[in-house]
């Protein structure tokens, strides 16, 4: 199995063929470079490609919530 990035793909073989394969346009593949996405291409021993991203999780900062306690008729009866 290869892994390899998008950019250097194209490099090798072409946008066009990055496209096909992709099921993208010529423009699509031009802008995923232009915009510096982390997308790389990986081939089986088989000859399969298959594209993903990688992309960062971006997290806010959870505000702390102050947690209320619940009484109601129904927890505090005896069963």
């Amino acid at each position: 199995m290869t892994e390899m990035t998008l950019k250097d793909y194209c490099k090798e073989y072409s946008q066009t063929k990055a496209a096909k394969l992709m099921g993208r346009s010529c423009a699509a593949i031009s802008q995923m470079l232009a915009r510096g996405r982390d997308v790389w291409v990986v081939t089986d021993e088989a000859g399969e490609v298959s594209f993903y991203e990688r992309k960062e999780l971006k997290i806010k900062q959870k505000q702390p919530v102050e947690v209320a306690e619940c009484h109601s008729a129904a927890t505090s009866s005896v069963i």
